[in-house]
C-alpha cells in the first residue's frame, strides 16, 4: 500500500498488499541415472546468520543424505558434512565435501572416503532449465567420477 512513481513521471497509489517470505534454507535435491548408476538424495542447507550475502556461502553441513547405487547390487551412501553455494537468477551452485557412511557390494570402497558432490542447476529463479550432477570419490572407490545431467537435481528454498 502506498503511493509510487513510474520512471515516465506517472504517479499512482496503490491499495494492493503483498506478503514476502524470506528463507535462510535451501533443500538441495538429486535423482539421477545413467546406465550404470544412479544418485538420489538430498540436503537442506541453512545460510548461518553471519553469511554477508546468499549469492555466496559456506558452511558446515549437518543434514542430508544421497545414495549413489551402482549396478543390481552394489550402494554406497554419502553424508556431507561441508557445503559451498553459489546462488545468481538461473544458476545454482551447490557443492558438498562428503564421506562414505556406509557401502554394500561395492570393493575398494570403505568407510571414511572422501569426495566432492556438485550439484548445477540451471533453473534456479527461472520457469525452465536443467541441472547436472557430479560425484567425485576420492582413492578407494572404484568409477570415482560420475556425471549425470538432464533433470538431475534441484536447490530451491526450503
Amino acid at each position: 500500500m502506498g503511493k509510487f512513481q513510474l520512471a515516465n513521471g506517472t504517479a499512482f497509489t496503490s491499495s494492493a498488499s503483498a506478503t514476502l517470505h524470506v528463507t535462510r534454507s535451501l533443500a538441495v535435491r538429486a535423482d539421477a541415472s545413467n546406465r550404470s548408476s544412479r544418485l538420489t538424495g538430498s540436503a537442506t542447507v541453512t545460510l548461518p546468520r553471519s553469511a554477508r550475502s546468499p549469492a555466496r556461502s559456506n558452511g558446515t553441513q549437518r543434514s542430508g543424505r544421497f545414495v549413489l547405487r551402482i549396478g543390481r547390487s552394489g550402494s554406497v551412501v554419502l553424508r556431507p558434512d561441508r557445503y559451498t553455494l553459489s546462488l545468481v537468477p538461473g544458476r545454482a551452485i551447490a557443492s558438498f565435501a562428503v564421506r562414505v557412511s556406509a557401502a554394500r557390494n561395492v570393493r575398494g570402497c570403505n568407510v571414511g572416503s572422501r569426495g566432492t558432490l556438485t550439484i548445477v542447476d540451471r533453473g534456479f529463479g527461472v520457469p525452465a532449465g536443467n541441472a547436472t550432477a557430479r560425484l567425485d570419490l576420492r582413492s578407494g572407490c572404484p568409477a570415482a567420477t560420475h556425471t549425470w545431467s538432464t533433470h538431475a537435481g534441484t536447490v530451491r528454498p526450503a
